[in-house]
């Protein structure tokens, strides 16, 4: 990721400063003014990157107009900015994660992790292929025992009719 602010004389104890105390990015010309600060720029570099006059880029710092949709787009795109943050003043600032800011930016993207999860998509499917096998095998086993309990019934049946009757060979005997 190349670096979006780069280390200049406006960024050390100001950003410590202003991060510090978050009563200081109230405003939309506030959060304007933190880029700004952040990137190391003079007004004039800025104004032209963003394409907009050093007035113009003034007056939205110091919230005496506000920047048009075209503008909140180029400096979001620009610095990689979320525009949560920068419209409402929701963490986090960054849309990505910066290792030169990372207080600001979201949790650093882990490739082991995917890794990780793409072993747990496998295991998972292969769990849901044994248990489908397991389903199978439980109903073949119910019918199974259904069918048992049946023919338990009528061997029942048959043994309790022979019990009435009396045995022939019994009644020979005599």
């Amino acid at each position: 990721m190349k670096k979006k602010f780069p280390e200049g004389s406006n960024s050390g104890s100001n950003l410590k400063k202003i991060t510090a105390n978050s009563e200081e990015l109230e405003t939309l010309g506030d959060r304007i003014r933190f880029i700004w600060i952040l990137s190391g720029l003079k007004r004039e570099a800025l104004a032209e990157k963003l394409n907009v006059t050093s007035a113009t880029l003034t007056n939205y710092v110091g919230n005496k107009r506000l920047p048009n949709s075209d503008f909140l787009i180029r400096i979001c795109s620009e610095f990689e900015v979320s525009p949560a943050w920068l419209l409402l003043f929701k963490e986090p600032m960054f849309l990505a994660y910066n290792p030169d800011y990372p207080e600001l930016s979201p949790p650093p993207e882990n490739p082991e992790s995917d890794t990780k999860n793409e072993g747990l998509e496998e295991e998972l499917l292969s769990e849901r292929g044994l248990s489908r096998e397991l389903l199978i095998e439980n109903r073949e086993l119910l019918k199974e025992n259904g069918d048992l309990r049946v023919e338990l019934e009528r061997m029942k049946a048959r043994s309790a009719s022979d019990q009435d009757k009396p045995n022939e060979a019994h009644r020979n005997v005599g």
